[in-house]
């Protein structure tokens, strides 16, 4: 017993893995609202699609909430707001019609250039503290952690 409860129910915040990472997401995710201008009416999650399609041209929003970890839903909401913002535009697929390819408009390509500097700033930053070696060790790590978010979430769908 730890604190009145048995010790296998604390989640200890000092040495949980999850709890950083979610921590480091909220340090990123703080500098957002500095990063992307008011102006530009788009949500953090907005954003992330609009990287997604810009490095992935004519991805579908299902590859997207794949790319992203996002909710189909939160995808479907996102890519309705970015048409209508005239960021993006939806071609259906030649092979499948009922699948369309999404890829910026001029307009999500000036917003990508104007913004990813910053998020490319911000990532340098974090990452100045590691040596090569940590970095690509940490990115292996966090790709091994991806597929098998990825695997788990597949066998619920």
């Amino acid at each position: 017993m730890k604190n009145g409860q048995p010790e296998n129910t604390i989640l200890d915040i000092d040495n949980s893995v999850l709890f950083k990472m979610i921590r480091m997401v909220n340090f990123f995710g703080n500098d957002y609202e500095t990063t992307v201008p008011a102006e530009l009416n788009i949500s953090r999650r907005e954003y992330h699609m609009l990287l997604v399609i810009a490095l992935h041209p004519g991805v579908s929003a299902i590859e997207i909430s794949d790319y992203s970890g996002y909710s189909q839903m939160a995808v479907s909401r996102g890519v309705k707001n970015l048409l209508k913002l005239d960021r993006i535009i939806r071609v259906p697929d030649e092979r499948d019609k009922r699948k369309f390819d999404l890829t910026l408009t001029d307009a999500g390509w000036a917003i990508y250039q104007e913004i990813s500097p910053s998020s490319l700033r911000m990532e340098n930053d974090a990452l100045s503290c590691l040596s090569k070696k940590q970095i690509k060790s940490l990115n292996e790590i966090l790709s091994i952690l991806s597929l098998k978010m990825t695997d788990k979430l597949m066998k619920y769908k």
